[in-house]
């Protein structure tokens, strides 16, 4: 966990994801050693799509992700959220 946890985000708009992480790691990137400690779980269940194909195909992609795996990503990602907290100094 920490500062510039992941790779620096981009700035044209076709590569930004709509997720939050992308844009905490952007203020986070630009606040510099001013930045709090951070880190981003994804859950699989919003998985990261191919820019591939329509916009449709890649909604229908990520709906068949959630519908098969997205209550027990989901569990994961909370046990997962929660271990990172405990094993925090």
């Amino acid at each position: 966990m920490g500062k510039g946890a992941l790779a620096p985000c981009p700035r044209l708009i076709e590569d930004v994801t709509k997720m939050g992480d992308a844009i905490l790691g952007l203020v986070a990137q630009e606040m510099g050693a001013k930045a709090p400690r951070w880190l981003a779980i994804r859950n699989v269940s919003d998985p990261r799509i191919k820019a591939e194909g329509t916009l449709k195909q890649q909604e229908q992609a990520a709906a068949l992700i959630y519908r098969g795996f997205g209550r027990w990503s989901t569990v994961c990602s909370a046990i997962t959220c929660w271990a990172s907290i405990v094993a925090e100094p």
